[in-house]
């Protein structure tokens, strides 16, 4: 072989060689992170190549970022979210009982309230590295995107971390902030479906404080629907009932509707028999409740010892 092929085979082998190293280096080095429509990506330093576990990249529902292989992405629910206290089928169905204010010196009526609280996680990218430290207490964040709708097999179509940390913080913040502010409502609340729409929106102005205390964090992390990246927006907070707290409160309120429906019922009958038989309306009245009394009776109207013998 001579000298030329041979340094031409050299090169040509050196060449191949760099060309398949800087491919693998490539392939270690380059990924990508695209969270479903419905989810956030958190992509963290991890290993010997990455460093510290600091935050990289962060992409919002739907986008594509360049993460590197040696990199961890975490992946959240990022879309209109929902948390319901109801009796069945909720979040939860044990809000805590908190007492109304007094008025005219009726006392406090001690309810229920049951609420549907509509949110969304933040999407402020400050604050999401905060609210991935967060929630990874409860393990709420999975290490690939949705790709299926197998997720509505779980309880509540999320994860058991994901309804953990609801669970563990949402109750105690939305019956403080209910506690907070319903003394400011009449005892009578619970029969005011007027008054259920302010409560509600007094409840959310607090809501936001009493998550602080659950979750440490200065800034918000739980956002509403009509959020922005760089506007975390009030929660809104429906009342979908309030409860008497003792059930034979309720009891005695449909017991004293149905006899003040009673009385316009028989007072209407009277007025129409009164046409019938004048003067002697409820004497006929009193007839025909004993007739429908006993069906099978005979009654006799008048004086029946005076039928002559035989007739």
């Amino acid at each position: 072989m001579n000298k030329s092929r041979k340094w031409r085979e050299m090169a040509l082998g050196a060449m191949i060689a760099g060309a398949v190293a800087a491919t693998a280096a490539g392939v270690a080095s380059c990924s990508h992170a695209q969270p479903a429509i419905s989810q956030c990506a958190i992509t963290t330093g991890h290993g010997y190549a990455s460093g510290t576990q600091n935050v990289v990249a962060i992409a919002h529902p739907g986008q594509y970022v360049n993460v590197g292989n040696d990199n961890t992405t975490w992946y959240y629910p990022c879309n209109a979210r929902n948390y319901v206290t109801a009796p069945k089928g909720g979040d939860r169905n044990n809000p805590m009982s908190v007492r109304t204010g007094t008025a005219d010196g009726v006392p406090g009526m001690p309810v229920q309230v049951w609420t549907r609280v509509y949110w969304t996680p933040t999407q402020v990218d400050k604050d999401m590295p905060g609210f991935l430290a967060f929630c990874l207490k409860y393990g709420c964040a999975e290490s690939s995107d949705q790709t299926d709708a197998s997720v509505a097999l779980n309880p509540h179509s999320s994860t058991p971390g994901w309804n953990d940390m609801l669970n563990e913080n949402f109750g105690p913040a939305i019956d403080n902030a209910t506690n907070d502010v319903i003394g400011q409502f009449k005892p009578t609340l619970w029969t005011d479906h007027a008054a259920w729409a302010d409560l509600g929106t007094r409840i959310a102005q607090n809501l936001n404080a009493e998550f602080a205390k659950e979750t440490g964090s200065s800034v918000p992390f739980f956002c509403g629907d009509s959020s922005t990246t760089k506007d975390c927006t009030q929660m809104v907070v429906e009342v979908s009932d309030v409860t008497p707290t003792d059930p034979a409160v309720r009891v005695l309120y449909n017991q004293q509707i149905a006899a003040e429906q009673a009385l316009g019922v028989n007072a209407a009958r009277l007025a129409a028999a009164q046409k019938l038989y004048g003067p002697y309306a409820q004497y006929f009245l009193g007839l025909q409740d004993l007739a429908d009394q006993c069906k099978t009776c005979t009654i006799y109207v008048g004086a029946p010892n005076t039928i002559p013998a035989g007739k």
